[in-house]
């Protein structure tokens, strides 16, 4: 099978520090069944937001896998800025460009964000009559809506109304569309007026199986909290702060570690100035993320309540981890830590919550170890990698077979 992937924004390999995410780790996947892959990528690194190239670039990651980084002005520092989309479009603008003169693929998985790159494959996949599978992993352009006051809502949907239909086109023709939650696909269902039947799918994140491994005995009797994101609008990062300085004062064996870059950064950077029970890690490379999630005795998923997110990343992260997490998303991420006892939960915005939680797991040895051999359980259930890109893979295939 000759198939592209369609994702700007994540780490790639050999240029980037970052760990790899669904789509790196889905290209890597099916060139090792030895299928045919090219990954669609951005020139921008949008970590450390800078670029990696000056010009489009193709080089091949191994026999089987081509990476091709799309090169567009402008770059951008800020998350929710008008380079971003400008820079969103000009990439998708390219990728058409370019993709005119590629041999055809059997098979489009694009993945939505960016809006303009899902609407460019759609475009190109209906044109040729190539299958095209949507793999949503955030509610565009709606996200845009929680990080401004409700008043303002409204401008944002006029401003973005050619984001609105293009995510409309997208989410109600493609061939395939894949939500990485139910409520992610319940959203798209309405959102995109498309019809509930067997070609809309939930496939959650998948994560790398980790080596088990002890975190054995340490020489004091500090707990280790660890939390690490991009440090933007969406993470409760004050919380996590107010509740450090609460617990210097009551329990300072109690340790904070947070890692990232983002909007709120200087909120970190000022706690660490002021708290010594809490450590600013700053962006961590891959090896340095594994040796923080090794080592530490509980994680925060720390999101504000007007975040968007159903299922992400970290949580899924640190069950892999075997780690007893504290978790604000409320909805489907909350009912599985719930339902497998896997974690605790704390109501965003409130340090004293968070505390006092943090507090019974620090305090509780015997909790800690019941809830993280449950998360590992629960992870093994349902987030494996293998398991999840298994499944993507055989939606691939049924596109492929089907057009015939």
């Amino acid at each position: 099978m000759n198939i592209w992937i369609l994702k700007s924004g994540e780490p790639i390999p050999q240029r980037s520090d970052g760990r790899p995410m669904r789509a790196g780790l889905l290209s890597e996947y099916l060139a090792n069944k030895e299928h045919k892959v090219t990954w669609w990528t951005s020139s921008f690194d949008h970590q450390e937001q800078k670029f990696i190239w000056d010009e489009h670039t193709r080089f091949k990651q191994n026999e089987h896998l081509s990476i091709q980084a799309i090169h567009a002005l402008p770059g951008y520092q800020n998350n929710i800025s008008f380079k971003r989309f400008l820079n969103h479009k000009r990439v998708a603008n390219n990728f058409a460009s370019l993709a005119s003169h590629e041999k055809k693929p059997d098979c489009i998985f694009a993945c939505l964000p960016t809006i303009d790159m899902a609407y460019a494959a759609l475009k190109y996949g209906k044109e040729r009559n190539i299958p095209v599978i949507i793999d949503l992993r955030d509610k565009w352009p709606a996200i845009f809506e929680s990080a401004v006051p409700k008043a303002l809502r409204f401008a944002i949907r006029i401003a973005l109304r050619r984001q609105y239909k293009m995510a409309r086109d997208v989410l109600k023709n493609c061939n395939t569309l894949v939500a990485i939650s139910q409520e992610y696909l319940d959203w798209a269902t309405s959102f995109g007026n498309r019809a509930e039947n067997s070609s809309n799918h939930v496939i959650p994140i998948g994560y790398p199986a980790q080596p088990l491994h002890s975190r054995g005995s340490k020489n004091d009797q500090s707990i280790n909290v660890f939390f690490s994101g991009t440090l933007g609008f969406s993470y409760d990062i004050e919380t996590v702060v107010n509740a450090a300085r609460i617990l210097e004062k009551t329990h300072p064996h109690i340790r904070f570690s947070l890692a990232g870059k983002g909007e709120k950064e200087h909120i970190v950077q000022q706690g660490a100035a002021e708290l010594k029970n809490l450590c600013y890690l700053g962006w961590l490379k891959k090896i340095e993320l594994h040796e923080q999630l090794q080592k530490c005795d509980i994680g925060l998923s720390a999101y504000t309540k007007k975040a968007t997110q159903s299922i992400p990343n970290k949580p899924i992260e640190y069950m892999a981890y075997s780690l007893p997490q504290i978790n604000s998303i409320t909805g489907e991420m909350k009912d599985i830590l719930a339902s497998n006892q896997a974690g605790l939960q704390y109501t965003a915005g409130n340090a004293e919550c968070l505390s006092e939680q943090i507090k019974k797991l620090a305090t509780n040895s015997t909790l800690r170890k019941k809830l993280a051999q449950n998360a590992l359980v629960c992870f093994q259930k349902n987030f494996e990698l293998q398991s999840i890109n298994a499944k993507l893979e055989a939606l691939i295939k049924h596109q492929i077979k089907a057009k015939f």
